[in-house]
């Protein structure tokens, strides 16, 4: 009897707790097992804070633990005990775990602090094995030819991301677009490749290189021949020019893949999971590549800092000017294998053999790009008529292929300089002028009137009576006026400014395109909510991820609320759009979707 009692004690202690809304934090992993290098999702949820912070994950060098990014879940609930009402809040934060070791291990407490007083979750233990060594389901490698190269100097990169083929019985082998459309770009990060990852990538079919063929299947007969092309190869090709010397640092690439176990067909040919997916993680294989500085040695005075190899034409128009006319001078740099986006021209300036013969401003010249070509123009003007020629320009880079500087020379150019036009001016001794003779001037004292044929009408009073209603135009001319200013300058600032044009129509077309439903599907949904947040942070079109969506929202003031809605409704609709919108009510995707960017919209900076 009396443990009962103190059972029934302990469990209204508990309850009036938790009705009074107490301050905890718990963390849960989404599994207990799991593999090496492979992710587990670990929930940590925060209850009734009085200020909004993230937890803070234990260290350990038996894992790994990232935030996964995005806002973090809001949930409220209300009770009502014995007539007192009280209200619990409550935040989850999903991490994500890689264990880098196997065996049991132990993953230390989630810290949090809130209001001076410091929180900590329960630890909790996970049961790892090491992934099959003999299988590898995904790696990644960056390839170049080169093994240094000079600050400046273009350099080709290769990212290789290898995906093991899929095959299940009776639901036959996944093609290249399914198992491509198994790669996480929310969870992946790309490095110097973020802008070419942007784009669609080229791939092949291959075998497992040698040297990355595990040890345990080295020697192995391979049951179907040993030119049997298991992975597909996504690749992804840049050109980085490194700005600073050392060794190159490609960034942070981690390839994330969401491997299935098991799929299953549901009909009308989609598939989808029907077993949680393997969550794998790549960091890619980088070689060491020097970055060396370009040498002080043997610098020409005119060089601007161009690497690679150029050559150099110019043209004068027109060939025949009197002296001082403008001739304009085109300056051609052509170049294969150099970066010409920043070249800047020859410092025209700085050439005697033109300063001496011609009249050369001082501005810096604005190229424009055109294929393997950059083009220059520049006025000058002839000083003297016995100029005979544009003389030959120089213009100096620096060759990486040969380790030393270079001059390019155009070839001077031939001209036909006149004397300056003169202009003739009639002379007061110019007897024989059959122009007519001016009457001799008379001095009068009598001012205006000496002007004036009618003195009386001159005299005249000529006032004028101003009514009440030129008043009241003359009173509203200055509002009308600062009217039209405002709307004028508004005008001119979005015809000149594109960016600020995107952001004030963007949610206007983001409604329009939802509106129109021209396929009712869930990838039409995803590209009207992600192309109005692209459009609102001048982004490149298709470029924005769920995660730079979200944490967009947060940044610019969203509440946490529109913000964790946006989160869930993108996860749902990446989900459906790779099971054919199976499980999705599509007519309350398009309202939601339509509803959370008006609010969104209402609520972020402007």
């Amino acid at each position: 009897m009396a443990q009962f009692t103190l059972c029934i004690a302990a469990f209204l202690i508990a309850a009036v707790s938790t009705f009074a809304g107490e301050t905890s934090i718990d963390a849960t992993p989404t599994a207990n097992t799991g593999y090496t290098n492979e992710v587990i999702f670990v929930q940590v949820t925060v209850k009734n804070p009085t200020q909004a912070s993230m937890p803070t994950p234990p260290q350990s060098d038996a894992y790994d633990v990232q935030y996964s990014g995005g806002s973090p879940a809001q949930m409220t609930f209300s009770t009502n005990f014995n007539g007192r009402m009280s209200q619990e809040v409550s935040y989850t934060y999903t991490f994500e775990l890689t264990p880098l070791k196997a065996g049991r291990i132990r993953v230390g407490p989630f810290t949090w602090k809130d209001n001076r007083r410091n929180f900590q979750s329960q630890p909790f233990d996970l049961l790892i094995k090491d992934a099959d060594t003999s299988e590898k389901l995904l790696f990644a490698r960056v390839l170049t030819r080169r093994d240094s190269v000079y600050v400046g100097e273009p350099l080709q990169l290769a990212l290789e991301v290898w995906v093991k083929k899929y095959s299940q019985p009776r639901l036959g082998e996944l093609d290249a677009t399914g198992m491509f459309n198994r790669l996480d770009f929310g969870a992946s990060s790309f490095g110097v490749f973020a802008d070419a990852a942007k784009s669609s990538p080229r791939y092949r079919e291959d075998t497992l290189p040698p040297e990355m063929v595990p040890a345990a299947k080295k020697g192995a007969r391979r049951s179907t021949g040993s030119d049997e092309k298991d992975y597909f190869v996504f690749i992804w090709e840049v050109s980085q020019a490194p700005h600073k010397p050392g060794k190159l640092d490609f960034g942070d690439i981690v390839i994330a893949c969401n491997y299935p176990v098991r799929l299953r067909s549901p009909g009308f040919f989609r598939i989808e999971d029907a077993q949680a997916p393997r969550r794998l993680r790549a960091t890619p294989d980088l070689p060491s590549i020097d970055v060396k500085p370009v040498p002080l040695a043997g610098r020409p005075d005119d060089y601007n800092g161009a690497i690679g190899r150029f050559t150099l034409t110019t043209q004068a128009t027109p060939a025949s000017v009197p002296v001082g006319d403008p001739i304009t001078l085109t300056l051609n740099l052509q170049s294969r294998n150099a970066p010409l986006e920043g070249l800047s021209a020859p410092r025209l300036n700085a050439v005697p053999a033109l300063t001496r013969n011609f009249e050369v401003s001082n501005e810096s010249l604005a190229g424009e790009v055109r294929g393997n070509s950059k083009i220059f123009s520049q006025t000058i003007r002839p000083l003297r008529e016995d100029v005979r020629e544009v003389p030959a320009i120089p213009f100096s880079y620096f060759d990486p292929a040969v380790g030393r500087y270079e001059t390019a020379w155009s070839d001077p150019i031939p001209l036909q300089i006149r004397p300056a036009d003169r202009v003739a001016i009639a002379s007061d001794d110019n007897k024989d002028s059959d122009a007519p003779s001016m009457a001799p001037l008379v001095e009068t004292t009598d001012g205006l009137q000496a002007n004036h044929a009618n003195i009386d009408a001159m005299l005249a009073d000529q006032s004028v009576s101003i009514g009440a209603g030129t008043y009241v135009l003359l009173g509203a001319m200055p509002t009308i006026y600062l009217v039209a200013a405002i709307a004028t300058r508004r005008n001119k600032r979005l015809s000149a400014d594109a960016g600020a044009r995107r952001r004030s129509r963007a949610l206007r077309e983001a409604r329009a395109r939802l509106n129109n439903r021209t396929n009712e599907s869930p990838g039409e949904i995803l590209a009207a909510v992600l192309g109005y947040v692209a459009d609102r942070c001048d982004a490149p079109p298709g470029s924005m991820t769920r995660r730079e969506a979200v944490e967009w929202t947060v940044g610019q003031g969203a509440s946490l609320e529109a913000s964790s809605r946006l989160d869930a409704l993108l996860q749902n609709l990446e989900a459906a759009r790779y099971s054919g919108a199976a499980g999705i009510d599509m007519n309350q995707a398009y309202a939601e979707a339509d509803a959370l960017l008006s609010r969104i919209d209402s609520e972020v900076k402007r």
